[in-house]
């Protein structure tokens, strides 16, 4: 029966990886993927294997694994945006499967599947989830090698399993997929150690055996480290670069007092409120009520930890702060929240219960409608609202080349400067992509494309364009707007035409 089960559940996670990335297959690169992904494997697949020849722009300190591994399947299959979903479609049936397993584990009792599908839709309720698999990026991949690494864990702990082999893989391969991948290896370390101290009375020796793994996870990435080190001459990016440390350095206490509230914005922005404030109500009474070896709290802290550990890293930091960042602690909570209800005398009767899970999944969906502050927040990556937004960039771009708006006379900022071969993955070189503009250049371009995407915009620029240019024509869908702007003549006092 267990092998039944174990093949319908790998059935049905593959139907859902097939479904959802045939659904977004037409998605382009957006935001981080752009440089991260999209140029770094384009360098890869256009000059050959030659990862230390990238350059300070595209080498951002994220080892190249998983930009080799969609050069190569561009390569053997074809340099397009289907394939590079269905490239990522392995990495989301992974994650799917240790998820069910995850949720099959917490609620294998009567009803139990209703739970795990429950369990699921409120999973793919959160916008950050749902987001990131509608791209092509290094989140999905990273997020389902932790759901694996956090499967095993649980074997490891709990002596179900005494083979570690895939166990090391996966916390070899994590750091070398994004820096990201470093964090979650040391949260695992705690988890881990953690559990051993607390219910074993082995002696040290046998838990510094146990621990083995991990040192040959660091010593793997420092390796990795030297050899980039004795290449390009830099550690992780160029100083100087736009990643490198002139620019991303340790927070002061100030930055850290930012830091901090930022990173709760991201924790209840996009409608996770709901889940957040069942997590923080429950957490204490879960802590003191769960004293037994369970897998649920095995699970809740593994959530606790990796929150801490992962929220800790980027409050350090001076580099912005991301929804996505956060995605391998947000997509336990779910499993989480569905325990924490059906444990709780306040949930009692079963209407009680549903309507409560049913409030979590309206808020979750909900995220994708209710807007983030603009002044605080790069969320566009972390929710649905982008989708408009590949269209109607084509349409802008065709409304310049109709008007023979000339692309070194019109400026624009990041993602909609960025080229579109490497934004739909085109090979034509007719394409009109609007020239990059910084903090100090705006007045120069007689013609401006801006879109609410763009959060680069500073209100200084944004107040220069009311002044001195006027529109010409706007596209809007949802909540993504594109305005072509046109610099005003000196004699016009006009701005409104």
């Amino acid at each position: 029966m267990k092998i039944i089960s174990r093949n319908i559940t790998l059935v049905f996670s593959f139907s859902i990886s097939l479904l959802i990335t045939y659904f977004f297959r037409d998605e382009v690169f957006l935001w981080d993927n752009i440089t991260t992904t999209s140029a770094t494997a384009s360098f890869l697949y256009y000059h050959g294997w030659h990862i230390f020849s990238m350059g300070n722009y595209l080498d951002c300190g994220h080892p190249p694994l998983m930009s080799l591994y969609y050069a190569l399947c561009w390569k053997l299959f074809g340099r397009n945006l289907l394939v590079s979903h269905f490239a990522q479609m392995p990495f989301l049936w992974l994650l799917l499967q240790q998820y069910f397993f995850l949720a099959k584990k917490m609620f294998d009792k009567e009803k139990g599947k209703l739970l795990i599908v429950l369990s699921a839709i409120l999973l793919f309720a959160d916008t950050t989830f749902l987001s990131q698999v509608a791209q092509v990026g290094f989140e999905i991949p990273l997020v389902s090698f932790f759901l694996l690494a956090v499967n095993l864990l649980w074997k490891r702990v709990s002596g179900e399993s005494k083979n570690d082999s895939v166990y090391i893989l996966c916390l070899i391969i994590m750091p070398l997929m994004q820096l990201r991948g470093i964090p979650l290896v040391i949260a695992l370390f705690f988890i881990e150690v953690g559990f051993r101290f607390d219910y074993t009375k082995k002696k040290v020796k046998n838990i510094l055996i146990a621990l083995l793994p991990y040192s040959i996870s660091a010593f793997i990435f420092c390796a990795w480290l030297w050899l980039h080190f004795a290449n390009v001459g830099y550690l992780f990016s160029d100083p100087k670069s736009s990643w490198g440390v002139d620019n991303v350095g340790i927070a002061g206490f100030h930055r850290i007092i930012y830091n901090t509230f930022i990173i709760a914005l991201r924790w209840i922005d996009n409608g996770r409120i709901a889940i957040c404030l069942l997590a923080i109500i429950f957490s204490v009474w879960f802590l003191y009520q769960q004293k037994e070896k369970s897998f649920s709290k095995f699970i809740f802290i593994c959530w606790l930890l990796t929150s801490i550990v992962l929220s800790l890293n980027f409050v350090l930091m001076t580099k912005p702060i991301c929804h996505r960042y956060l995605l391998p602690a947000f997509v336990l909570m779910p499993i989480l929240a569905i325990h924490f209800i059906l444990n709780q005398s306040f949930f009692n009767k079963k209407i009680v219960r549903f309507f409560a899970i049913f409030i979590l999944i309206a808020v979750a969906f909900a995220g994708n409608y209710i807007f983030y502050l603009e002044r605080y927040s790069i969320g566009w990556d972390s929710n649905l609202a982008h989708l408009p937004y590949k269209d109607l960039r084509k349409e802008a771009e065709q409304f310049a080349i109709e008007n023979k708006i000339p692309k070194d006379k019109c400026g624009s900022r990041f993602p909609v400067d960025a080229p579109d071969s490497l934004v739909y993955l085109t090979t034509e070189t007719t394409n009109w992509t609007a020239s990059s503009m910084n903090a100090s250049n705006l007045e120069i371009f007689d013609y401006v494309l801006f879109s609410n995407i763009c959060t680069s915009f500073t209100d200084e620029q944004k107040q220069l364009l009311k002044e001195k240019y006027s529109p010409i024509k706007k596209w809007e869908k949802g909540k993504v707007v594109f305005i072509f702007l046109k610099k005003l003549k000196p004699n016009s006092t006009d701005t409104n035409s």
